[in-house]
């Protein structure tokens, strides 16, 4: 019988393989200058900081649009 910490375990492994496909599609799609990706890896840091966490993609289309 399977423990509640392993299907746990083995969900967020499920997750996080998921959430790795995002930027690997990302950067294979779009030619992002590793200046940008920094100066917008510190923006996100305090967006989820200020937010606790709580992005909304609103937000994120109205900053990416200037």
């Amino acid at each position: 019988m399977e423990t509640l910490d392993t299907w746990i375990g083995k969900l967020l492994f499920k997750l996080v393989v998921e959430q790795d496909m995002t930027p690997n599609i990302t950067a294979a799609v779009n030619q992002i200058p590793l200046d940008d990706l920094e100066r917008l890896r510190v923006r996100c840091i305090r967006d989820v900081k200020q937010t606790n966490g709580v992005i909304i993609l609103e937000d994120a289309v109205r900053y990416q649009s200037g």
